[in-house]
């Protein structure tokens, strides 16, 4: 290991510091770690999430934490994502301040910007905020992740291969909480994620005052202040869906097995007589149609009947819908209109039953010629086209009815909290709509007008198309 001498002389003799970096951090860093701050160094730990207040020193920590790693660890990459380049280049600068105290003169690597190579050939990149961050990047030992809930969930999922090559990667994720979405949310609540949880509230940090605490709190909301100071996940004011709702709605059925658009053969056959399911399923199949920069996505929902036996009301026969969310999917970007209207007439073609289908198209725009291709070609199964708008009411205008799409929303609303959607956990790109979902919005503007749709940047493709199937499949009863 290439060590400067004033370092190596401290070291060659006392080779403890590889396996104590609390210890490493403050004897040659010089740092003043507190009691939840050494936990960090912990170097049984491969997956953490720090919740923590700001002003706690997660950066300076966690750049300590990286440096003790590259020294460590020869020809070794870590690499730092975060909200901003800004940030990134923060974070590194950190640990040039780091690498100074250890006489390392700085240098980048010669490749990236925003980065520091150490003699021993390891290095650290700070990253920009871009979806094609991770791109030329493998063998990754340590992800770090700083301001993680302001991190969109496609950035953070795009950056995961780069650590696939390398045999025991180490990730951290540390932030303060943004709200109950996004991939720092869902690892925090998820106790067989892997991650190893700290928490540290502004009332535990020492370099906070009480008094500043109590001017805080009389000056915020409740809801802002415990999740600014207190570590505490909440709603958005504005948020259309609950989280809490949805995770209720989730069951260990297995999906569907439809293939994906890249996939070829049969459809298998689940299961469909399990107890007391009467009849053959039904399927409502939302189509919310794309343009050139937006996704078209699926969404298939399964309608079967449970037999409940006789009323103790009425002496009668019972029973109830059970809706499942079986399928959804994105079809890739610029996928012609006719490869997608053949598309699915060879999933409906192939399913067990035929006629026990309805398409649910949305007609708005392009989604006109789109459904008259469909009624043409797919005559195994129904269609139905509905026009979204932003009024009130209902109407029928040629064959299409026009839907407020509040209205559309409002039943996916109470399908949700009434848990009558059942959601499979291991459904295919879950996560993707869960992200939708929670960046779902409702805006008033200065005239006092309220529009539904995604935050600025986001999609609502996967959403609208199950808001869809399950509009129509209500509607249908």
């Amino acid at each position: 290991m290439a060590l400067p001498r004033n370092l190596r002389e401290k070291q060659v003799n006392d080779p403890i510091y590889r396996f104590l970096p609390a210890q490493f951090a403050k004897e040659q860093l010089g740092l003043k770690l507190y009691q939840d701050q050494e936990q960090v160094f912990n170097p049984n730990i491969r997956r953490g999430i720090l919740n923590c207040c700001r002003q706690w020193g997660k950066s300076t920590v966690i750049a300590a934490r990286a440096i003790h790693h590259a020294l460590y660890n020869d020809d070794s990459l870590i690499l730092i994502l975060a909200p901003s380049e800004r940030q990134s280049k923060e974070f590194v600068r950190k640990a040039k301040s780091f690498a100074r105290k250890l006489g390392i003169k700085p240098r980048g690597d010669g490749d990236n910007t925003t980065s520091l190579q150490l003699p021993n050939n390891s290095r650290l990149v700070g990253l920009p905020a871009n979806k094609d961050t991770g791109r030329g990047f493998s063998g990754v030992s340590l992800l770090l992740v700083d301001e993680a809930s302001r991190v969109e969930d496609e950035l953070f999922h795009a950056i995961m291969p780069a650590t696939a090559a390398h045999h025991d990667p180490t990730i951290w994720l540390m932030s303060t909480p943004n709200g109950r979405r996004g991939f720092f949310y869902n690892n925090w609540i998820n106790e067989t994620s892997g991650y190893t949880r700290i928490s540290v509230p502004a009332t535990a940090c020492p370099r906070i005052p009480t008094k500043f605490l109590d001017e805080q709190r009389a000056q915020l909301p409740k809801r802002d202040f415990n999740q600014e100071y207190l570590c505490e996940f909440h709603e958005p004011n504005d948020a259309i869906f609950s989280m809490d709702l949805i995770k209720k709605c989730y069951v260990d059925d297995p999906p569907y097995p439809f293939p994906t658009f890249s996939e070829k053969g049969c459809y298998e056959v689940a299961d469909l007589y399990r107890r007391n399911l009467i009849g053959i399923p039904y399927y409502y199949i939302g189509i919310d149609l794309g343009q050139q920069n937006d996704y078209t996505a699926i969404a298939v929902l399964e309608k079967l009947r449970r037999y409940l036996g006789i009323s103790k009301l009425t002496g009668d026969h019972a029973y109830e819908n059970i809706w499942t969310l079986r399928h959804i999917e994105r079809v890739p970007l610029r996928t012609s209109y006719i490869d997608i209207v053949d598309t699915f007439s060879s999933m409906t073609q192939e399913l067990l039953f035929k006629r026990s289908c309805t398409f649910v198209v949305d007609a708005t725009g392009v989604g006109r010629p789109v459904y008259e291709l469909l009624q043409k070609k797919v005559k195994h199964c129904g269609t139905t086209a509905i026009n979204i708008t932003g009024g009130f009411h209902e109407s029928q205008n040629n064959g299409t009815r026009n839907v407020p799409k509040s209205a559309i929303i409002s039943k996916l609303q109470l399908t949700l909290e009434t848990k009558q959607l059942k959601i499979p956990r291991s459904l295919k790109h879950l996560p993707m709509l869960l992200g939708e979902l929670e960046n779902f919005k409702a805006t008033t503007n200065n005239n006092g007008h309220t529009t539904l749709g995604a935050a600025h940047g986001q999609h609502d493709d996967l959403l609208m198309a199950v808001a869809l199937a399950v509009y129509q499949g209500m509607k249908g009863l």
